[in-house]
């Protein structure tokens, strides 16, 4: 896996457009983590009641291809970019996907951006 200098990290989160079942986000982590070793992408992934939160790390034109083929993925919608920054050093360096859909991440950062966004939008949602 390579390792540049100009370190990228994007943080968003998703919807998806379907209640998944384990052996579809198995899949969908088993090709994820293909693609991130062979483009240099680190990151975690986590599936919470229907919604996403990804964090992805690597040279900046690789994190915005990998999102790019994202951002055309149909099984999520409602993508938002929660952060996108330069960083010294990788916070996931030497996974190409780490995966929590049951409850492990509870507590991390990761978690907690992703039970934010879901009271965010719930707060939205009861407004309109």
């Amino acid at each position: 896996m390579r390792y540049g200098s100009d370190v990228t990290q994007l943080i968003y989160v998703s919807s998806a457009s379907h209640p998944m079942e384990k052996r579809e986000l198995n899949a969908l982590l088993e090709v994820t983590r293909r693609n991130n070793e062979r483009d240099g992408i680190t990151g975690t992934l986590v599936y919470s009641e229907g919604n996403f939160l990804e964090v992805l790390e690597g040279d900046t034109e690789a994190v915005h291809e990998t999102f790019r083929r994202i951002l055309k993925d149909t099984r999520h919608g409602g993508i938002l970019v929660l952060s996108e920054r330069k960083i010294k050093e990788r916070e996931f360096a030497g996974w190409s996907m780490g995966w929590d859909s049951g409850g492990a991440a509870k507590g991390t950062v990761a978690w907690k951006l992703l039970v934010s966004f879901r009271r965010q939008m719930r707060e939205h949602a009861l407004r309109l």
